[in-house]
Order: structure tokens, then C-alpha cells, then sequence
């Protein structure tokens, strides 16, 4: 977590009103907030559950129901819930020569 100022300077300096600014590690969504404020439009990413909880929560209020809101999670991305998600081993990430032709 860091300071509302801090996320509104690198909004300001590097987007403009309208403009999407996207967090990939949105955690509590502090980058959401503060876009919101400066009239831009946001996407906000976590795969932590319990700050998506706290994002929904304080975004959810913040914002009016004029606007569109969408807060969706998938159980995929949580890796104790999905095998699939396992480390794997170097030899499976790299393909053949084969299969790539």
C-alpha cells in the first residue's frame, strides 16, 4: 500500500481524463481510487482474494451505480485449489521442435 499522492502523480504525469490505467498488482486498489478521482477509467488486477474482497468493498461505495463495475474472481487462479497450477517441470514449459513447426 502507498499514499493517494504518490498514485496521483504518475496518473497525472502519464495519462490523461478518459484514459485507462491499468494495475496488474492492484492489491487494495489504491491506484483504482485515486484514477477514479482524476476522471480516468480503471482496471484493477489481483489474485489474492482477500483484496479482492477490500477492493470490492471500497470501490464499490466509492463509485455510483450510474457507472459500470465489474468484480469477477476465478478459483483457477488460486493454485491451492487447482492442480493444473503446479510447477512444472523446465523440459514440460519448453516445446519440441517438432510441435512447433
Amino acid at each position: 500500500m502507498f499514499p493517494d499522492e504518490l498514485a496521483e502523480k504518475v496518473i497525472r504525469y502519464y495519462s490523461f481524463k478518459g484514459d485507462l490505467v491499468v494495475d496488474p498488482f492492484a492489491g487494495t486498489g489504491t491506484v483504482g481510487r485515486v484514477a477514479y478521482k482524476l476522471e480516468r477509467r480503471f482496471l484493477l488486477i489481483d489474485n489474492e482474494p482477500k483484496y479482492y474482497k477490500h477492493m470490492k468493498e471500497t470501490l464499490g461505495s466509492l463509485i455510483p451505480l450510474t457507472s459500470r463495475v465489474d468484480f469477477h474472481i476465478h478459483e483457477k487462479f488460486k493454485k491451492e485449489n487447482n492442480p493444473k497450477l503446479k510447477k512444472k517441470s523446465r523440459k514440460q514449459l519448453i516445446p519440441s521442435r517438432k510441435n512447433c513447426l
